[in-house]
């Protein structure tokens, strides 16, 4: 399988659920523009776009287009990029360094066989933390790209799918085991900080603030406080109607890759 690196822009083929409504605002400096009429339109922008009949703006569509790509040796599953260097979680191989220098041509840089099989990878400061499916979390050295080099690990009970880094702390998806909170403040000897059993097979994890979201698979979403995070609490669940396998947060959203959820 191939890692590809492309224009970003967004698609409809995500299943997508409203959890929270902005919040109104209350300045009383605030404009709301009913467009209603031309009168504040750009008209060279977005004359086109600005409908005074539904009285609403719409977003012009961005094309994609294939840059470049480099073949990986198993399936690429996991991607962080940082500078010049995009981090590739292989399925087979471990961890895959890429340089991105000429994101046309990109070349391989170094690479670590991980002993489990690479889901996903997260780049904090001169490490790179791996889920590593059956071995855990893998924690690897990459000061040198071209050389990385194993630093610590910490096996999980489950199958490490996810890994978020926050602070000294990494937040594992780990399959039937729930929520892993590892210790990562000495990357050579990571242990673990706590642990929340969640209701299903946890498959993604996003940290925001005090909170872990996490896509539950059968079980839905799944909002735990990690202010203590020794003592993970769980605040919400949403069952959603397909099995949730993938988040992605923007201000008060939540959108959630449900499966085949209609």
């Amino acid at each position: 399988m191939s890692m590809r690196c492309r224009d970003l822009a967004p698609t409809g083929a995500l299943v997508m659920f409203l959890l929270f409504a902005a919040a109104a605002l209350a300045s009383p400096h605030q404009y709301t523009e009913t467009f209603t009429t031309r009168a504040a339109c750009d008209t060279l922008a977005t004359t086109a776009l600005w409908d005074t009949v539904a009285h609403e703006l719409r977003i012009r569509a961005i094309p994609m287009t294939i840059l470049g790509g480099w073949d990986s040796p198993g399936g690429a599953m996991g991607v962080a990029v940082a500078g010049d260097y995009a981090y590739v979680a292989d399925s087979s191989s471990g961890l895959q360094v890429v340089d991105i220098t000429d994101p046309a041509n990109p070349t391989l840089a170094g690479a670590l066989d991980t002993p489990g099989s690479a889901n996903d990878v997260v780049v904090a400061g001169d490490y790179a933390f791996v889920a590593d499916n059956t071995t855990g979390l893998q924690t690897i050295n990459i000061t040198n790209p071209a050389a990385p080099t194993a630093a610590g690990a910490y096996d999980t009970p489950g199958n490490a799918y996810q890994v978020v880094v926050d602070g000294n702390y990494a937040y594992v998806a780990d399959g039937n085991s729930g929520l892993r909170v590892v210790n990562i403040a000495n990357p050579a000897a990571p242990v673990s900080a706590g642990t929340y059993n969640t209701a299903g097979e946890a498959r993604d994890v996003i940290v925001d603030g005090d909170y872990v979201y996490i896509a539950g698979g059968s079980s839905g979403l799944q909002v735990i406080s990690v202010s203590a995070p020794a003592t993970p609490v769980l605040r919400a669940t949403l069952d959603t109607p397909g099995t949730a396998m993938g988040l992605a947060i923007a201000g008060n959203l939540i959108f959630l890759a449900d499966g085949t959820a209609g």
